[in-house]
């Protein structure tokens, strides 16, 4: 424990080991196995909520994941500050990580208060060389408190930059145990009322400066195959549901991006071989904001046969880099021969159970509420991104994220619903 000044000094506290740097693979299952190095262990030192036991951080293919413990019971996350003004000065309780990198300069991540829908929320705050902070705004970010003083903290990867990372876990907290905080600056003005300032504690690991990582910028190639080969819905474990879209890319499709990534969803894209050429640009986006590129055949022919199959996972591997991994039928129509197609070109053949005939246009009150209606757990819900008006799509669409958000689903890709992992490879 000790009592370093504000961002430029940073809290110290004694540290061992090395830092767990991501592992580089030219081609790999994700996540990327960031635990090849030990974790960092940390003294103890502090004595108190917020003693910091051990901490890591590494990359899972689209997520920076910091997983950390601390001696006691972590306290309510919303008691955290999420804008701590001056870490290692003023008297507030945090517990955030700092990185600093060449892409996005030196920043705050800390998770505590709450969310409009009641969920812990994550402040960033970056700061300049003078120390100064500057309050940058909420983002969501999966937090996930455990046993053991254990919690884990999951940012998106469009948080940083690819290259050289430096990171370091700062804690702080107030109690008759801990040191008297240092004075006030001469010159800073006073409170506009008398507060009594408590004894300040601060833990920190590594000791000081920054642990040293690297964050690499990886596309998804392909994915592993789920059996049996023909799917009407998932069997994840969780409350998981898959939003999918059919007959894209078109106009809409970057709308719909849009909308999912706002909503912290991931959606299937089933695609066309005939749409693909001209709008490459929003397929490589959907793939590099976490969605899935699917294989819906060549023209929309009923019962496609191999060749169709093959010629439109070919456009979409040369537009985008990704293998298709799931296909499915124009109607939900197949039989063994379609099925076996699928399966030799290297995809499982994936329907629906949950469909709300959007492409019938019965209007956005009537989407939204069938697809809430019929929800449920492992559920793959149909809709259309393409192939005529979707306006109506897009007004429902928001209002069924936020809906199934709220009841505690989490909106993944087929792949993942299906229980199956992406195969990732370093962007050089």
């Amino acid at each position: 424990m000790s009592t370093g000044g504000g961002f430029s000094g940073w809290a110290r506290a004694p540290v061992t080991a090395a830092v767990a740097c991501v592992v580089v693979f030219c081609l790999v299952v994700e996540p990327l196995p960031g635990a090849a190095a030990p974790s960092r262990n940390d003294g103890n030192d502090a004595g108190g909520p917020l003693d910091l036991a051990r901490a890591r951080l590494h990359q899972e293919e689209r997520d920076v994941v910091l997983t950390l413990r601390v001696r006691g019971a972590l306290p309510p996350l919303r008691s955290l500050k999420l804008f701590p003004s001056r870490v290692g000065v003023d008297d507030q309780r945090y517990l955030c990580l700092a990185v600093e990198s060449p892409g996005i300069g030196r920043r705050l991540f800390c998770p505590g208060g709450n969310t409009r829908d009641g969920r812990v929320a994550v402040g960033i705050s970056s700061y300049g060389r003078d120390g100064a902070a500057t309050r940058r705004g909420r983002i969501r970010a999966g937090v996930r408190k455990g046993g053991d003083g254990r919690l884990e903290l999951r940012l998106s990867l469009s948080e940083f930059r690819p290259g050289r990372l430096g990171w370091a876990v700062l804690s702080g907290w107030t109690g008759a145990t801990c040191r008297p905080p240092p004075e006030r600056a001469e010159g800073r003005p006073r409170p506009r009322r008398a507060v009594a300032r408590q004894n300040l504690c601060l833990d920190r690991t590594p000791d000081a400066g920054f642990a040293g990582s690297r964050i690499f910028e990886l596309r998804r190639v392909g994915c592993t195959r789920a059996s049996p080969l023909v799917h009407h819905s998932g069997s994840a474990p969780g409350k998981k549901i898959a939003l999918t879209f059919d007959d894209g890319p078109s106009a809409y499709t970057e709308q719909v991006v849009g909308i999912l990534d706002r909503g912290g969803a991931d959606g299937t894209f089933f695609e066309l071989g005939i749409e693909v050429p001209g709008r490459w640009a929003v397929m490589r986006k959907a793939l590099r904001h976490g969605h899935e590129l699917a294989n819906h055949s060549l023209r929309h022919e009923p019962l496609p046969g191999y060749s169709s199959i093959r010629a439109t996972s070919a456009r979409i591997e040369a537009a985008t880099g990704f293998r298709p991994c799931v296909f499915r039928p124009q109607g939900g129509a197949f039989n063994s021969s379609v099925v076996s197609a699928a399966a030799r070109n290297g995809m499982s053949t994936v329907l629906w159970d949950v469909d709300p005939r959007d492409w019938t246009l019965p209007g956005a009150g009537a989407i939204y509420s069938r697809v809430v209606g019929g929800a449920h757990p492992g559920a793959i819900i149909v809709m259309h991104d393409g192939g005529g008006n979707r306006a109506q799509t897009l007004a429902a669409l928001p209002h069924i994220v936020r809906t199934l958000t709220a009841r505690g689903y989490k909106l993944v890709t087929v792949t993942r619903l299906l229980g199956e992992r992406f195969i990732v490879e370093e962007d050089r």
